[in-house]
């Protein structure tokens, strides 16, 4: 009997959101990024947090504040440890609207990525069919087929090809999913089809530096 392979792809943005802010150090309007870093300040049981970014012609740092005075034990345990810890996932949400603050406008959002790879089932031999689970948690606003055909180094034309003949195949997905940024959660089938290239996508796919 076979075995179902699954992998799970996780897509990370490589650029931070930018916003424009009065640089003091340059005496002007200026493009600021997050550095993903929180500061935080306790007063007694009250806490104030920012969001450090940092002016990307002088390295100026500037914070944005998050919330001030706020009593500790009216902050959800998760988002404190989560500002304790500097989570990017964090970071990069409060960075993606900046609107937040009034005196910030934004000036624009970056589309590239970059993809984490993990084994869900081991498989003992080979399966007729592969699940594939796209995450994209901050969502970033990249197509799928832009990410099928750089993960499964092939090109964008042969993406569609396959998922033309079945071989891709996205369940709950409309015909023009490909073409479309990917939602925050999007599963892909491989599938056994005529198709003579399944084994080779099949490789494609499992073929990751596996962590231990």
């Amino acid at each position: 009997m076979s075995l179902l392979s699954s992998v799970e792809w996780t897509v990370l943005t490589t650029e931070s959101p930018q916003i424009k802010h009065p640089c003091r150090r340059c005496g002007a309007i200026s493009s600021f990024a997050s550095t993903g870093k929180f500061r935080l300040n306790a007063n007694g049981s009250r806490l104030d947090a920012w969001l450090i970014y940092k002016c990307l012609a002088c390295d100026n740092r500037w914070n944005l504040s998050l919330f001030e005075r706020r009593p500790v034990g009216n902050i959800p345990r998760d988002l404190l440890v989560s500002l304790q810890e500097n989570d990017a996932s964090l970071a990069h949400r409060i960075a993606s609207n900046p609107l937040a603050n009034s005196a910030c406008v934004a000036s624009g959002h970056g589309s590239e990525f970059s993809i984490t790879k993990r084994l869900q089932v081991r498989t003992s031999e080979n399966g007729s069919q592969s699940n594939l689970t796209i995450l994209n948690p901050l969502k970033c606003p990249v197509r799928m087929d832009k990410v099928l055909a750089q993960e499964l180094s092939l090109s964008r034309s042969v993406v569609h090809e396959l998922a033309e003949e079945g071989a891709i195949y996205l369940p709950l997905c409309s015909g023009k999913a490909m073409k479309r940024p990917i939602k925050e959660r999007t599963v892909v089938e491989i599938r056994s089809t005529q198709c003579t290239r399944v084994s080779d996508l099949n490789y494609r796919l499992m073929n990751f530096p596996k962590m231990e």
